[in-house]
């Protein structure tokens, strides 16, 4: 990543690929391709307790997997953003995609639900991110909040989702930047 040298940098540049490179049918066609693939991963069959999320438009859209661990009788965890200022976020419980979530932090869908769920204790997390490297480091949206959450989420495999154009060799991280244990693309699954 050499034209990138900085975090603001790379997340400018990702800006723009989603405004000029990405068009929203690749999104919903690669999107739907990265969630069959985890779909079909035995980490995902042996899972119970999992985090995922509920997409940005920018983002991996895991619309049909959140519905897909409910349907199976797993249990589902989306991020529920603090109202103070340390910038993290709790795992709480939803039961159905749509009248368990309302538009919390950053007009983000989070539950409704305020009940935290031991970190510790999930077997599976599904993290967003703006860029990963082939090294398993994640660059988020800049805040912090899913590297807090994973350093707590130390049990559960931790499954980073993007698209092709977000992977590059190399990006530049901190040493409190959490690695995935998996990334997972249109076209592979990087495991780590």
């Amino acid at each position: 990543m050499t034209e990138h040298q900085t975090k603001p940098a790379l997340r400018e540049y990702i800006k723009n690929l989603f405004k000029t490179g990405i068009s929203i049918d690749d999104i919903r066609s690669w999107s739907y391709h990265i969630v069959q693939t985890i779909l079909d991963q035995d980490f995902y069959k042996d899972a119970c307790l999992i985090l995922s999320y509920m997409p940005l438009p920018d983002e991996v859209n895991v619309t049909e997997l959140n519905n897909t661990i409910l349907s199976e009788g797993k249990r589902l965890f989306l991020p529920k953003c603090g109202t103070d200022k340390n910038r993290h976020f709790s795992a709480c419980e939803i039961t159905d995609t749509i009248s368990d979530t309302h538009r919390g932090f950053a007009r983000i869908l989070e539950p409704i639900n305020t009940v935290p769920y031991p970190p510790g204790q999930l077997d599976l997390v599904i993290v967003p991110g703006r860029a990963f490297d082939l090294s398993g480091h994640r660059m988020g949206r800049g805040a912090g909040y899913y590297d807090r959450f994973l350093k707590l989420a130390q049990k559960a495999l931790k499954v980073g989702l993007a698209f092709e154009a977000q992977l590059f060799d190399k990006i530049f991280v901190h040493e409190h930047d959490v690695i995935m244990d998996y990334i997972i693309t249109e076209k592979r699954i990087i495991k780590l």
